[in-house]
């Protein structure tokens, strides 16, 4: 690396400082023309000079999307050059081929127990269906038969009794004239005995006939019509509570079936999600190519690392597996001095040469000064 610097300042001491000299020696020594030069501005170059690494500007890391710590069955040579896609490197898969295996099979079981908890649903629904028309149906019926009692058997059985009533009240009055009639006949020798006494026999018979329906008519009052009414009244209140009791029922096992639906449907997407990533995880101990190239183990900025990538032993999440350098476009990664770093910026024209093409330089510019100086050695 080189920078240009002006000397304007230096070149005027030294020749202030030439001038005397050449002067002083012509006064105590022979005489000789004194050495006259011509001092111009021009640009100082100072040379810093730095050792390090050639290697590529660009390129493609290869870190296998793995959770956990795998054990490494295979690798490509180092130094091969692969095609993208290829694959370069496998892991053991006994372990996640068994957790593959077992998600699966609490995947299929989530899906059952989904499918179940769906059906139970719909056939839910389909009972809350027929329950709440049925009891929306007894209570219609319920509802019907109050009115019907009210409007219809009510009134008829206290006429139907109260005519028994007076029926049998009028074939009394009638029978009790007859047997009255009679009796007048019987002193006048119109008629028999046995006339006038079955004629008696009859009105006895309409007493009773009279007592009973008078009776029954008391107890069609006071109890038979009262009961029904209470009856039809009760199957009201009942299919109105029914109803009621239908409805809620209905609606928290509706609750309960569609709240099992929503656990079943989260832990068949909770079994889905760890499917897929298992999958891919698995994919993923496939190890390929993300570019063509030439393979180069571990991490070019890890270099004392590079020894661990070896089949049989254990890689972990997040670690560079392999590189693949870009060799379109390449840089020079140089240790300078601490003590010249100062010297050193950005744009500055820089020689690079490489011993592996004779020491041909090569030419460059500086892209980059590091902020902080390299730990390792003096440099």
């Amino acid at each position: 690396m080189k920078k240009k610097l002006t000397i304007v300042a230096v070149a005027l001491v030294l020749l202030a400082i030439v001038v005397p000299t050449c002067r002083q020696s012509r006064s105590t020594g022979a005489a000789r023309e004194p050495i006259l030069a011509e001092v111009k501005q021009g640009p100082l170059v100072i040379s810093v000079k730095g050792t390090g690494n050639i290697q590529a500007k660009n390129s493609n890391k290869i870190i296998p999307k793995i959770n956990r710590s795998v054990t490494i069955s295979f690798l490509v040579p180092e130094g091969t050059h692969v095609s993208s896609n290829d694959v370069v490197a496998r892991f053991v898969t006994e372990e996640i081929d068994r957790r593959l295996s077992e998600q699966e099979s609490a995947f299929t079981d989530c899906q059952s127990k989904l499918d179940a908890a769906q059906s139970d649903l719909e056939i839910q629904v389909m009972d809350n269906t027929t329950s709440q028309k049925k009891a929306e149906q007894d209570l219609r019926t319920a509802k019907m038969e109050v009115e019907k009692f009210l409007q219809g058997d009510d009134p008829m059985d206290r006429r139907t009794a109260e005519l028994k009533v007076q029926t049998a009240e009028s074939d009394l009055l009638r029978k009790q004239k007859r047997y009255d009639d009679l009796k007048a006949l019987l002193a006048e020798g119109f008629v028999t005995e046995d006339e006038v006494e079955e004629e008696r026999m009859g009105v006895e018979s309409a007493k009773v006939a009279l007592s009973t329906v008078q009776i029954e008519l008391k107890i069609q009052n006071d109890y038979v019509l009262p009961l029904k009414k209470a009856n039809v009244e009760g199957a009201l209140a009942a299919a109105t509570t029914e109803l009621e009791k239908t409805t809620k029922q209905n609606a928290t096992r509706l609750q309960t079936k569609t709240q099992t639906v929503e656990l079943a449907k989260r832990a068949f997407e909770r079994s889905k999600t760890d499917l897929e990533l298992t999958r891919k995880e698995r994919d993923g101990f496939d190890v390929k190519a993300v570019s063509d190239g030439i393979v180069m183990y571990g991490n070019p900025d890890e270099m004392w690392r590079r020894g661990e990538i070896q089949v049989g032993a254990q890689f972990h999440p997040g670690q560079v597996l392999m590189t693949i350098p870009d060799m379109a476009s390449m840089q020079a990664v140089v240790n300078v001095p601490e003590a010249d770093i100062h010297k050193a910026h950005t744009g500055q024209t820089a020689r690079v040469t490489v011993e592996a093409l004779s020491d041909r330089a090569v030419p460059g510019c500086v892209t980059r000064v590091a902020e902080v100086a390299n730990p390792e050695g003096w440099w």
